[in-house]
């Protein structure tokens, strides 16, 4: 629910846009941050995921190394530094 980054990539020549990406891991600073104006709905869609038997993924829990070896093809990060949250949340780049 926090801020994401967004990443355009443009032709310099054309100044047209070929490419972009945008997500929200957990790692950057605003990534938990919920402004004020979203708090009401923050706490009923914590409410409704804990009616259903839902655990909420703590930044602190997911961001620890992974506690076993993998090798996930992905340049975000290098291999043996993989964290919990590249095994949940992972997608090939």
């Amino acid at each position: 629910m926090g801020e994401d980054d967004r990443y355009k990539t443009i032709r310099i020549e054309t100044n047209e846009e070929v490419g972009g990406a945008y997500g929200s891991l957990l790692h950057g600073p605003k990534r938990l941050y919920i402004s004020e104006k979203f708090q009401t709905i923050a706490e009923k869609l914590k409410q409704a995921l804990k009616e259903f038997d839902y655990e909420l993924l703590e930044a602190e829990r997911i961001n620890k190394l992974l506690p076993f070896q993998v090798k996930i093809p992905t340049l975000y990060r290098e291999p043996g530094d993989y964290l919990i949250m590249d095994a949940i949340f992972y997608w090939e780049d």
